[in-house]
């Protein structure tokens, strides 16, 4: 996940059902990967809310 302008703050991952699959806060950085995640072939919706307090939530397969 990459931010332009702002440093990310927290990330989370869910699956479909809402289940939190994932979950990493205080980034501070305006990259990030998840290693490892332990699922495939599902659509995850990932949640990331930035320093500045703006969020946004994507629909992914993985």
């Amino acid at each position: 996940m990459d931010s332009l302008n702002e440093n990310l703050k927290e990330v989370c991952v869910y699956d479909v059902l809402g289940n939190q699959l994932y979950k990493k806060e205080g980034i501070e950085n305006k990259r990030m990967s998840i290693e490892n995640l332990g699922v495939s072939n599902q659509v995850l919706f990932v949640k990331i809310i930035l320093e500045n307090g703006n969020g946004s939530s994507k629909k992914i397969l993985f």
